[in-house]
Order: structure tokens, then sequence, then C-alpha cells
């Protein structure tokens, strides 16, 4: 049984044809401001945002309900495994639709004889967000069709012309952003440096 003689949803899993988009969105800005001759503050703010949706032929169009099951997600077909032979089925149906990311940071700068002092702190907050769509799966072995006496014997094809599964999972999630797993992170950190100009042509840099 090979995978690439069915074409379109049914050999989504490992067949090529993947729709994928990706859009990013990058904001960054800069507030400098002379203190003093010799002092200076600069205050920066970044923002990025990153969305990417990954979609395999069939998506979205209810394959599981076409083929007479029911209660079943539209997202892609049905993932279906057979022992000794090539998964069909499935695919990779992946949105993330939040990915957000900001920065703020603030920093002096202070020229002070041979020494440029530089300070600051920094704050990040990364938010990621996971929606992973399945219309299901199932598992076709030889425990259906083995000889019940001594439990040996039975082809797992067989047990999938009979329509009978050794393990089956069936989910419903709610669309983006809601049914999304969202993680966040959240970091500070600050720094301090000296450059230090000990001769002309020596400088040591301290921090």
């Amino acid at each position: 049984l090979n995978v690439q003689s069915f074409p379109g949803p049914a050999g989504a899993g490992d067949v090529t044809g993947y729709k994928g988009d990706r859009y990013h969105h990058v904001v960054s800005g800069d507030y400098v401001y002379l203190l003093r001759p010799d002092l200076v503050q600069n205050f920066h703010f970044g923002f990025y945002r990153m969305l990417n949706v990954t979609t395999p032929p069939g998506a979205e169009e209810d394959w599981a309900a076409k083929v007479g099951l029911k209660n079943l997600g539209p997202y892609t077909f049905p993932k279906v495994s057979i022992t000794a032979l090539t998964s069909f089925g499935g695919g990779s149906y992946v949105v993330r639709p939040q990915s957000n990311n900001f920065q703020f940071s603030d920093s002096l700068t202070w020229i002070r004889g041979r020494h440029a002092l530089k300070m600051g702190i920094e704050y990040r907050t990364l938010r990621y967000g996971n929606w992973p769509g399945s219309s299901g799966t199932f598992t076709f072995n030889t425990l259906p069709t083995m000889n019940p006496q001594n439990r040996s014997g039975g082809i797992g094809f067989a047990s999938f012309l009979l329509g009978v599964p050794t393990t089956t999972t069936a989910s419903q999630i709610e669309r983006p952003p809601e049914g999304a797993t969202v993680e966040h992170w959240k970091s500070w950190a600050g720094f301090l440096q000296d450059d230090y100009k000990a001769t002309s042509n020596l400088t040591f840099n301290l921090g």
C-alpha cells in the first residue's frame, strides 16, 4: 500500500501540497534624550508578531462527514493507521494565532574622563499560541481478526475491511484564538558596562 497513490486529502499525511501562510509584523522605536553634554538616555520599544498557518490538502472540507463519520471536526481527512501498511490521511493542520513579543529597555550613557559608563534595564514579555486541528485517528491492528483460541495470526488490513478499529481518538476544539494553547514568558535583565580608555591605543571593556 503506497500512500502516494492516494490523491489529495487522503495522502496529506505524507505527500507534498501543503499551503503555508506566514505573516510578520515588526515595530521598533527609540527615544534619545540629551540630559547633559556628557549624559544620554535612550528608551527603546520593540514589538514582533507572527501568524503562521499550515494547512494540508482538503483542510476545512469536513471529510469525516463525507465518509460517514459523525461528530468529528472538519479540519483534515481522518488519519488511518493499519498494521504492516503505510498510514494515510491526517496531515499537519496548525494555526498559531498568537505569537506576540514585547520589549522595553532604558539605558544611560555617561562619559566621565577616561570612562564611558553604560547602564540599563530591559523587560521582555513573550506570548506564544498553538492551535492544532484534528479530525480523529483510527488504528487497525491484528487483534480483531486473530485466532481467539491461541491469540495468533490476524491481518490489520482485514480488520480495516471489517471496520473494526483497535483504538480511536476524537476531539472537539474551539476555533482560534479561544481554543489555542497559549504560553507566556516574562523576563527582566540589567547591565552595567565601563569602557575605560587606559591609553590612546588600549581600552578595557568591563561589565
